[in-house]
C-alpha cells in the first residue's frame, strides 16, 4: 500500500497545484511569479518550516529548563552561569550559545549538568547536548587558533603533546 501511495505522491502534488493553488503575479521590482493557497496566503517554504521547527524546538528547551530551575526556591540565585544562558537563548535562540563568553557557557553546562538527573524530557537532552558540542567545538577552535601562534618549533612541539605547551 505504502508503495501505490508513493507512486501517486507527484499526481497528487499536480492536482493540489492545479485546483487548490493560484499563480500570483507581481511586476515591482521585475517579474515575479508565486504560488499561492486558494485563500491567498502563500505555502511555507522549506526555510520557514525549518525556523518554525526551531523555534518550537528552543521553547521547548526552555520551558523544561525553566521547570528544572523552580522545581527548588532560590535555586536561580546558586546557579547564575546557568540562568544566564537560559536568559541568552530566550533573547537570541541557540545563536546565542556560540556568542556567549566560553568560562560562562562552560560553567553554565557545569551547573546544568549537576541540577539535572533525568534526562529524558527531550528539551533537556537537547539543550545539554547542543550546550557541550557548542563547548567542545570552541575549546577546538581555541587551541588550533593558540597553535597558530606559536612559533614553529613550538607549534611542531604542541601537536605532539595532549596539552597547550606553556611558553615563559
Amino acid at each position: 500500500m505504502g508503495i501505490v501511495r508513493q507512486a501517486l505522491q507527484p499526481v497528487r502534488r499536480a492536482a493540489h497545484l492545479f485546483f487548490r493553488c493560484q499563480l500570483r503575479m507581481s511586476v515591482r521590482g521585475g517579474v515575479r511569479m508565486q504560488l499561492v493557497e486558494g485563500d491567498g496566503s502563500r505555502p511555507a517554504s522549506a526555510e520557514e518550516i525549518a525556523m518554525e521547527r526551531e523555534r518550537a524546538e528552543v521553547a521547548l528547551m526552555l520551558r523544561e529548563l525553566g521547570e528544572a530551575l523552580d522545581e527548588m526556591p532560590d535555586i536561580r540565585d546558586s546557579l547564575r552561569h546557568l540562568v544566564f544562558v537560559e536568559q541568552a537563548v530566550a533573547q537570541q535562540g541557540l545563536a546565542a550559545l556560540e556568542m556567549l563568553p566560553m568560562d560562562v557557557l562552560q560553567r553554565g553546562l557545569e551547573q546544568f549538568e549537576g541540577l539535572v538527573t533525568n534526562w529524558s524530557p527531550r528539551g533537556l537532552a537537547g539543550l545539554r547536548s547542543r550546550m557541550a558540542v557548542t563547548v567542545g567545538e570552541r575549546g577546538r577552535r581555541l587551541g588550533e587558533s593558540q597553535a597558530m601562534m606559536l612559533p614553529p618549533a613550538q607549534a611542531s612541539q604542541h601537536d605532539k603533546s595532549d596539552g597547550p605547551v606553556s611558553v615563559r
